[in-house]
């Protein structure tokens, strides 16, 4: 067998490896896998071998990435509405904590597995949506409109 033969051969085996090892993490939430993937990886070494197999990693990495931002993005929605049946319920006022909403469950923040971080100033709420890494957090300001007057009846 030629050995270029022999270095593809190694080549492809390794690339399935590790494309096994990058997506047994892909369906764990964030909060479990964020880095697990690069600390797993470290242990195939440097090389030809391992930089020509590794080329599914970063697809797979703005894959989670991508599925994170959308976790992300629906939780905070969800804790919205929370705050929106909460205020339905209690003269539209805001919470002073998430906590004591118990209406509705509300979800953690998927890219940290903790509470979102939230708080009251008057009568606006601030949402801070952390992200993965060094990411840009969105902060939300939710307020609360309070009901108009019902228009007059027509004169007659």
């Amino acid at each position: 067998m030629p050995a270029v033969q022999a270095v593809l051969i190694d080549a492809v085996e390794t690339h399935q490896q590790l494309y096994q090892e990058a997506m047994r993490w892909m369906y764990v939430p964030f909060a479990v896998r964020a880095g697990r993937t690069e600390r797993d990886l470290a242990k195939w070494g440097e090389g030809l071998r391992f930089l020509i197999s590794l080329s599914p990693v970063p697809a797979l990495e703005a894959c989670n990435t991508a599925m994170n931002y959308s976790d992300r993005y629906v939780a905070a929605l969800r804790c919205v509405e929370a705050l929106r049946l909460y205020a339905h319920g209690h003269g539209g006022r805001l919470p002073e904590s998430l906590d004591n909403i118990a209406e509705v469950p509300i979800p953690q923040n998927p890219a940290t597995g903790k509470p979102f971080p939230y708080k009251l100033e008057g009568e606006m709420a601030l949402l801070d949506v952390a992200g993965p890494g060094n990411s840009a957090p969105w902060r939300w300001r939710i307020t609360i409109r309070k009901p108009s007057a019902p228009p007059a009846p027509p004169a007659k």
